[in-house]
């Protein structure tokens, strides 16, 4: 099966179910729920303890030396913290692990320089979210020029295209129902112009207060993959939203011989 990026979003304390298990120091149940993803598909887990932000730090060490010992030596790091010291810290503590990723930098000029550092430092990609400065940028145009501008300061750094993954923000459909066809055309651009970079997308977003939000997260994933999405934040537990990824990956040629739709997918009666 072709390259694709699959991003466990669930070691997360925003979650209260997870802060809880965290609270409590419940190694069990960490480890048990980074297995759990890993199980369903997952390349790589998202570890965000940004929750409570007197006890970031503290907690993301925690939960690094929980799970670390216990993950496929293939899996994938992703550090997600808005705090500069936090990144430093965890980035010390992972090393350099190949396949590590920082979530995530923008424009914010009081930060960039330092996270790129940090990126040059431990060989780790970045998340570049295609955010403006004061508001959310609306059309594909806004959104490519801020690819433009981060490109080059990433670039600059000695970060190289395949250790960039361009997050185009996606805004929900109830917002501005213009937002999802604007994503899939930066999609589009950012392929033509950078095709040795990635294209990533918080996927759960789109569906924000609307019902049926598995119907939407599924239609819109199939668009995206066709548009050239091959990096993906979401729950890999969610049974349907796993279905709709191998029977498109499938359908768009990047399942060699079917074997993963093949050995996922059981026949119906």
């Amino acid at each position: 099966m072709a390259a694709f990026t699959y991003i466990g979003e669930r070691l997360n304390t925003h979650r209260e179910t997870f802060q809880k298990c965290v609270d409590d120091r419940d190694l069990k149940s960490v480890r048990k729920e980074a297995a759990r993803q890993q199980r369903r598909g997952a390349t790589h887990l998202d570890f965000n303890t940004g929750a409570n932000k007197d006890k970031e730090i503290d907690e993301m060490l925690w939960l690094l030396d929980a799970i670390l010992p216990k993950l496929s030596p293939a899996a994938g790091v992703v550090i997600d913290t808005s705090s500069t010291d936090c990144l430093r810290r965890a980035l010390q503590r992972v090393g350099k692990r190949e396949g590590t990723i920082i979530n995530a930098v923008n424009n914010d000029p009081a930060r960039i320089a330092d996270v790129l550092d940090l990126a040059k430092e431990f060989d780790a990609g970045v998340i570049a979210v295609l955010s403006g400065a004061s508001a959310a940028p609306r059309s594909s145009d806004e959104r490519l020029n801020l690819a433009a501008q981060l490109h080059r300061q990433i670039k600059a750094a000695g970060v190289s295209d395949e250790r960039i993954f361009f997050d185009p923000q996606v805004l929900p459909l109830a917002f501005d129902s213009a937002q999802p066809k604007a994503v899939l055309e930066t999609v589009r651009g950012i392929r033509h112009l950078w095709p040795g970079a990635h294209t990533l997308a918080g996927l759960s977003n789109v569906s924000f207060n609307l019902p049926r939000r598995s119907l939407l997260n599924s239609a819109f994933l199939a668009m995206l993959l066709e548009s050239g999405v091959d990096s993906l934040i979401c729950d890999p537990c969610d049974k349907k939203l796993r279905a709709t990824l191998l029977a498109s990956r499938a359908l768009l040629d990047q399942d060699d011989f079917l074997a993963t739709y093949l050995s996922e997918i059981t026949p119906e009666d």
